[in-house]
């Protein structure tokens, strides 16, 4: 039997319905603060997941999961999982393939997310951390034909 008496346990605490809270859909600057390789569901393949937490604005400290396929039977899958492995390591400076993935930690990066139809967060983009003046130094050279 725990005893929770002295555990500072909130008792206005909204009670959780069991859902996992979302964000509302946009772009977020993250770091990677951990990862793990994991069985799919089927069985016959490998995830990695990787976790991502907002560093700045009204959602710091969120964390996202994304997980990407490494080893799949659908060789689309698997190459839009490494593949997206090979762009977030390229963005934080890691060689690609990783050897540890580490070296990934803390560095920061932007994430695109949305809302699935099942009403959770997914991750649709990984991008590299922009200033805007160089935002704005892109558009201002973008052709305009």
């Amino acid at each position: 039997m725990a005893n929770l008496m002295n555990e500072g346990l909130d008792e206005n605490v909204p009670e959780n319905t069991g859902k996992i809270p979302t964000i509302p859909a946009g772009e977020y600057k993250v770091v990677m603060i951990g990862d793990e390789i994991k069985p799919t569901v089927a069985g016959t393949g490998k995830l990695f997941v990787v976790k991502n937490q907002i560093i700045e604005g009204e959602y710091k400290q969120h964390i996202l999961k994304d997980n990407l396929n490494i080893k799949n039977p659908s060789i689309v899958c698997q190459n839009i999982g490494q593949g997206t492995l090979k762009r977030l390591c390229r963005i934080v400076g890691v060689s690609f393939p990783p050897n540890d993935t580490s070296f990934m930690y803390g560095k920061p990066y932007i994430i695109s997310i949305s809302i699935n139809d099942k009403g959770y967060n997914q991750v649709d983009a990984y991008n590299p951390v922009t200033t805007d003046a160089a935002s704005k130094a892109q558009s201002n050279s973008k052709k305009p034909w």
